[in-house]
């Protein structure tokens, strides 16, 4: 069995990013499983000293580092993406040929037999009633959820089909359901199904309104970088640091202005407490402890890549995190609007025996892809310590 230190991993982060940059650009418009692969391909050795980790889908651990690091010079721009494959900067996304949308193709219905009867006229309607008996079986509904691109009850299963832009369709039975989740015009039983007319549909109302999400596809767009100011409610102001991409809160101000929620917390015997802040502008959760002027923003929203590796590694993972960006959403107060970060910080914190009380979204995870904190937000958090402020001679 391998091993290895948190330093072994510190290092072995720091030449991945170092080497991802020239890879990329000698392989142009890979994906993220594809990078992964020839960056193992190219480096046996390294594989072999670190090994796998524990799950169950047998990955290394430098496969899940690779991971991690393209996450990160995507954010801050060293990387840039396109069709979900990843470009160097100076790659010119204009010489990408466009492809040709396929045409849709139209569903042929079968005649339903009909045997010879003396006298007998066999109606035409008959073909038409049996195609919408076909048809009802998938009824598209929409639902409460952004992160969804499409959904439909399936009427032979009576469960509602849910995709979020992975490989996988996510299943729930109808009687799971929680009841306002589905926003369309159907009436949804958990025995039975039936569609509602179009005349006769009522407006639905939504008691808290939720910011529509564009699609996740990314076309020729390189991320902005955090440079700039993000307006907080007057609380929030940006500090130089040493990464000039680093944004910064004032907590001493939002404290002050009682911005914070203190949240307490036990899980599996564990106790955790917090302070928590949301940025309902720019979509992140600020975290800290009572007393302490360092602190975590970890971002809310997730992208159609981490989505697609979450798919792949537990389902349950890609549901966790859907939740978490609905709550923080939907939620009147910080506290439960940042419930499902806290808890799968606690879980880390005490499961990876970390030594900081920040877990594993400041030390290294030793088993991330066990671990709920580090497959969701790892890699994407950002640690910010006052003491690493660089001096500012106006600050005189």
């Amino acid at each position: 069995m391998a091993t290895y230190t948190k330093q072994d991993i510190e290092n072995l982060k720091t030449r991945i990013r170092a080497e991802l940059p020239a890879l990329v650009q000698a392989n142009p418009g890979e994906s993220t499983g594809q990078l992964e692969t020839l960056y193992c391909d190219a480096n046996p050795v390294l594989v072999d000293q670190f090994g796998m980790t524990k799950s169950k889908h047998n990955w290394s651990v430098v496969q899940v580092k690779v991971y991690d690091c393209i996450q990160e010079l995507k954010k801050s721009g060293e990387l840039i993406t396109h069709k979900r494959g990843y470009y160097h900067p100076d790659f010119d996304l204009t010489t990408i040929p466009a492809k040709a949308k396929a045409k849709a193709k139209a569903k042929k219905a079968k005649a339903k037999k009909v045997e010879p009867v003396v006298e007998t006229v066999v109606e035409p309607t008959l073909e038409v009633e049996e195609t919408q008996e076909v048809e009802e079986t998938h009824v598209p509904v929409e639902v409460d959820n952004p992160a969804v691109i499409e959904a439909h009850i399936d009427t032979t299963t009576n469960e509602l089909v849910e995709n979020v832009g992975g490989s996988k369709d996510y299943r729930i039975s109808l009687d799971k359901v929680e009841d306002g989740y589905i926003t369309s015009s159907v009436q949804v039983s958990t025995t039975t199904l039936e569609p509602v007319a179009e005349q006769e549909q009522e407006p639905v109302e939504v008691e808290v309104e939720v910011a529509p999400v564009e699609p996740v596809e990314v076309q020729e767009v390189v991320e902005p970088t955090l440079e700039i100011e993000l307006p907080v409610e007057g609380n929030m102001e940006t500090q130089e640091v040493e990464k000039d991409t680093q944004p910064s809160y004032d907590l001493r101000e939002l404290r002050k202005s009682a911005s914070f929620d203190p949240i307490e917390m036990t899980l599996n015997e564990v106790k955790g407490s917090y302070e928590v802040y949301r940025d309902m502008v720019a979509r992140n959760i600020v975290l800290t402890q009572k007393k302490r002027e360092d602190y975590v923003i970890i971002p809310v929203d997730i992208d159609q890549d981490r989505l697609d590796a979450l798919n792949q590694i537990d389902g349950r993972y890609t549901r966790y995190a859907l939740k978490a960006v609905r709550l923080f959403e939907t939620e009147k107060n910080h506290k439960d609007g940042c419930l499902f970060h806290v808890k799968a910080l606690i879980s880390c914190t005490h499961k990876c025996d970390h030594t900081d009380d920040f877990g594993g979204l400041v030390e290294p995870c030793m088993k991330p892809l066990d671990c709920p904190l580090q497959s969701i937000w790892g890699g994407v958090a950002i640690y910010v310590n006052k003491l690493y402020h660089k001096y500012n001679p106006q600050d005189s």
